[in-house]
């Protein structure tokens, strides 16, 4: 997982994107809540990227135990060997690592796209009660022009 924020104010606002985190514990029947701390600057984010703190509740308020890491990535597209760079923690026996997921390769984890302009069957994220999606939206919209957020306005139209 990553955590997403928009940190700081007015005209001085950017896109906080925390390293990959990964968070594993055992699950059971009932609906979990994971929260994480609100960045509002980027001094809180790098201290959430130094020591990330996740936490893993039943939604009745149960603690879940937990084991929280940071993800290491290195290259120039560091997230484009997401899947490989799983496989290869989880070998690693770090402390939030699943052996039985050491084995993982691409080519068994690629999901198949709806063909045409189908549009896929996809869950709402929410995180601590805000939608991601929703928020990085409004945050890239405001960051492009007049010409881009004119484009931008009649593709979604026109995919409704």
């Amino acid at each position: 997982m990553r955590l997403n924020e928009i940190v700081g104010s007015g005209s001085n606002q950017s896109l906080f994107e925390s390293n990959p985190v990964i968070v594993t514990f055992q699950g059971n029947a009932e609906d979990l809540v994971i929260s994480a701390p609100v960045i509002r600057n980027l001094d809180s984010g790098d201290k959430f990227n130094q020591m990330p703190n996740i936490i893993v509740k039943t939604k009745s308020g149960n603690a879940i135990s937990a084991k929280v890491d940071v993800l290491k990535q290195e290259g120039l597209f560091p997230s484009g060997n997401v899947l490989n760079d799983l496989a290869e923690y989880n070998a690693s026996g770090a402390a939030a690592s699943v052996s039985k997921f050491a084995a993982t390769t691409v080519a068994s984890s690629v999901a198949v796209a709806p063909a045409g302009n189908a549009k896929a069957n996809k869950g709402k994220v929410v995180v601590q009660g805000e939608n991601v999606a929703e928020q990085q939206l409004q945050y890239w919209f405001q960051q492009a022009d007049k010409e881009t957020q004119t484009r931008f306005l009649n593709w979604a139209k026109s995919h409704k």
